[in-house]
């Protein structure tokens, strides 16, 4: 035995130990298994344990993209074979057995020990207990962060506040990217970026957030659909900024309108022509009682006006067609055709103008007898005149 080992056993209790300031080395085969160095530290496969316990062995797991299991180093097992069963490892920093704070845990969910694996932690003062997981990875690879079942995607999240996903940089630039995304290719680059393009530093009061595309000419990508909804959204309307970058929804604005009504226009007088047939009038921006549009919106517009007039006795003057903003002529609005006499049947005048406006601004149509010398009556026919529009931007 040697004069420094010691082999007992007391009732049901046995015992090796070293008593001289040494190593005590366990093995079979006439070599060395296991040795407890004197500050009482455990090698297994290591005969110089530099910590509490260590496991040393020449092994690979690894190969290619998969583990080698005949090359594991250490093997928790449980041999019931039941599906739901669960064996790991816990963790704690208390004097108290049951004081477990984290584990790690594999559930077998099939045949052949498949499997999840389930992460959790403790984060109550109360004594003992349950641990709630927090973060699982199934058999498929999905990762679940408050989920069991991460089975929607590769990474699922589910949080219980405003914030399931929350990210940063230190990095100091001013394109702060939270999350990146980049293909294989390098053909396309993406991120979800907040506090970025050139934000402030310190937490906003109100959401702000950014889509951040590495190309130099896409931001927002999207094979399938993009559905912005806000409560103005509407079918037929357009999603437009304004100098800010900020996208609202608008509204289309168009409309046709024409006139049957027989109006007369002394020599040298002008009215306001009002069209009360309308076609079409999106966006409802055109009065057909007064002949009046009004821009919901400032932007660019284009407008068409015509009119139609019987054979006058006389070949001098104008008649004379204009387009007015706010009781002012336009620019280039003014169209004018002489009268052909008794012979010039059913002659007519038309005109098309672009305009940029402001919202409000008031757009109308001014019919002119110019010197003709006698009065000016529009057509009986089913349309004497029209008058549309519509915003281009």
């Amino acid at each position: 035995m040697g004069d420094g080992l010691e082999i007992k056993n007391v009732g049901t209790n046995a015992s090796i130990i070293n008593k001289e300031a040494g190593d005590l080395a366990l093995g079979s085969s006439d070599a060395p298994a296991m040795t407890i160095i004197a500050n009482n530290n455990i090698g297994i496969g290591t005969a110089l344990p530099s910590h509490n316990v260590t496991l040393d062995f020449n092994k690979n797991a690894k190969t290619n993209d998969s583990v080698d299991v005949s090359e594991l180093i250490m093997k928790f097992a449980n041999t019931a074979e039941i599906t739901g069963s669960a064996n790991g490892i816990g963790f704690s920093n208390s004097s108290v057995p049951e004081n477990v704070g984290a584990a790690i845990m594999f559930e077998r969910t099939g045949t052949q020990s498949n499997g999840d694996l389930h992460f959790a932690t403790k984060n109550t003062g109360v004594f003992g207990g349950d641990i709630p997981i927090r973060m699982t990875l199934n058999q498929n690879g999905n990762l679940g962060i408050g989920t069991t079942t991460p089975n929607n995607s590769r990474l699922h999240v589910v949080g219980s506040t405003d914030t399931a996903v929350y990210a940063t940089t230190t990095s100091g630039s001013s394109v702060q990217v939270a999350i990146y995304g980049n293909q294989s290719n390098g053909a396309f680059g993406a991120g979800v970026v907040g506090k970025g393009f050139g934000g402030a530093g310190t937490i906003p009061s109100s959401r702000d957030i950014g889509v951040y595309g590495s190309s130099s000419d896409v931001a927002i990508w999207s094979q399938g659909k993009l559905k912005v909804v806000d409560g103005t959204e509407g079918s037929g309307k357009v999603l437009t900024s304004d100098g800010t970058g900020t996208a609202s929804w608008r509204t289309n604005i168009g409309f046709n309108a024409s006139s049957t009504t027989v109006v007369s226009i002394a020599s040298g007088a002008s009215l306001t022509r009002i069209y009360g047939n309308v076609n079409f009038n999106d966006g409802g921006a055109y009065n057909n009682a007064t002949g009046v549009f009004t821009a919901p919106t400032s932007g660019v517009y284009q407008f068409n006006y015509s009119e139609n007039f019987n054979a006058v006795n006389s070949t001098s003057g104008h008649a004379v067609l204009k387009l007015q903003v706010n009781g002012v002529d336009a620019p280039g609005c003014a169209a004018r055709v002489q009268p052909g006499g008794l012979a010039s049947n059913n002659w007519g005048i038309e005109n098309s103008l672009t305009l940029k406006l402001n919202a409000g601004d008031l757009v109308t149509v001014l019919v002119s007898n110019s010197g003709i010398g006698v009065n000016l009556l529009t057509t009986p026919f089913n349309q004497n005149g029209g008058f549309s529009g519509f915003r281009v931007y």
